[in-house]
């Protein structure tokens, strides 16, 4: 069974390679590749994060510029950008290799997200820069706070690399090997997206953990991950929290978990717990709820930004510094309340809810230093910023 998993491997990345090949050579002859092909993705699926935000400030504010937006189409997001049909590229098609191949700023909001599969090409180019051509440009898919290795110069071959907060960038300077200039304090093209938002639109609760890159070969409703949020969600005590202050509650699974929803969908919950599928907008979720709980996940920024209080469910935290991400300049406790067991979780919120989900001055104020850029400016920021490249 190995033996043929690795066969099926192999054969798979020799099929991409010889699209790529393949792509590189017709791009010789295409009508584009003697003009400034900006090209925008995120995983290829997606239209919602930060290389989506962008792309909308490209068309609107620069239409200058030959801008095309990698999406699957029969995406669910495709709709969000069915007005700029003519300038998007269908993720995985021909023409897709071709503007690997053609265009001059590959984009993206995870490293080598432009691609069709982003393990293999950025291994690829790791090992033998094939894209040093082009200018490659990381949005980032949120703010970073922990010691990454896959992100340090030597593996990526950045050209740009966009922070969206003063410690982040300072730390990714220090730590990630990068050269003068090639990381960029801009704020995030998102966080543009947020300024708008009022304290809350809803009495709603967002409980949205991120993933374990150590669970991907357990049986998902094995691990301890599923276990936990299974107790959760299905708990008296917080069915009890929210009926009591009449809050609705949305679970929305990070991306690497959305292939198990139906594990949570099945579970026999309270009607005001909601299970978010992919259907669901985070933007939207992240501006009309009025709290947030998580574990490690970078969308603790999101909503510090908006001056929105947390709660950090660290019920794993050894493991996970030890076999996801490890732990570096950023603590936890700086922007929101760290729990580590059911019983401190449900008296946490219980409190929170009891306050009217109003933030203290101490998250604020640390907030506030966190983040030097809160206005309207940071697509415009990222823009000069590419512009700049060589």
């Amino acid at each position: 069974m190995i033996f043929r998993k690795k066969i099926a491997l192999r054969a798979t990345e020799i099929c991409l390679l010889s699209k790529l090949i393949i792509g590189k050579f017709l791009s010789l002859f295409y009508k584009y590749r003697k003009e400034n092909i900006w090209l925008l993705s995120e995983r290829g699926h997606e239209a919602r994060d930060n290389a989506y935000f962008f792309f909308l400030y490209l068309k609107k504010n620069h239409p200058e510029v030959k801008a095309k937006y990698i999406i699957s189409f029969d995406s669910k997001d495709f709709h969000r950008l069915s007005q700029y049909r003519e300038d998007l590229v269908e993720y995985d098609s021909m023409e897709h290799y071709i503007m690997i191949c053609s265009a001059k700023y590959l984009i993206s909001t995870h490293i080598a997200g432009y691609t069709t599969h982003l393990d293999f090409f950025t291994k690829l180019d790791y090992l033998y820069n094939v894209f040093r051509n082009h200018r490659r440009v990381f949005l980032q898919h949120g703010i970073t706070k922990s010691d990454m290795p896959q992100f340090y110069e030597e593996r990526t071959h950045l050209d740009l690399f966009i922070c969206g907060a003063r410690p982040e960038y300072e730390y990714i300077i220090d730590k990630f090997h990068y050269a003068k200039g090639q990381v960029q304090y801009t704020g995030l093209c998102r966080y543009d997206n947020l300024n708008d938002a009022s304290s809350f639109a809803k009495k709603q609760i967002l409980l949205m953990p991120t993933w374990r890159m150590y669970i991907r070969e357990q049986s998902f409703e094995e691990t301890d991950y599923y276990k936990t949020y299974k107790k959760l969600l299905a708990s008296p005590e917080l069915s009890d929290i929210l009926e009591k202050y009449d809050y609705d509650l949305v679970f929305y699974p990070h991306y690497e978990i959305q292939k198990h929803i139906a594990s949570f969908k099945k579970l026999q919950l309270n009607n005001r717990i909601v299970i978010a599928d992919f259907d669901y907008d985070v933007q939207t979720l992240l501006k009309e709820s009025a709290a947030l709980i998580t574990d490690y996940s970078s969308v603790c920024f999101d909503m510090a930004y908006m001056y929105k209080p947390i709660i950090m469910f660290h019920f794993d935290k050894e493991e996970f510094y030890a076999k996801h991400y490890a732990k570096c300049y950023f603590e936890e406790s700086n922007l929101g309340k760290v729990v580590v067991d059911f019983n401190t979780l449900y008296s946490s919120l219980e409190e929170l809810l009891q306050l009217g989900c109003k933030i203290s001055d101490e998250y604020r104020i640390y907030s506030d230093s966190f983040f030097e850029y809160r206005d309207n400016n940071n697509c415009n920021r990222v823009f000069a910023a590419i512009n700049s490249l060589k």
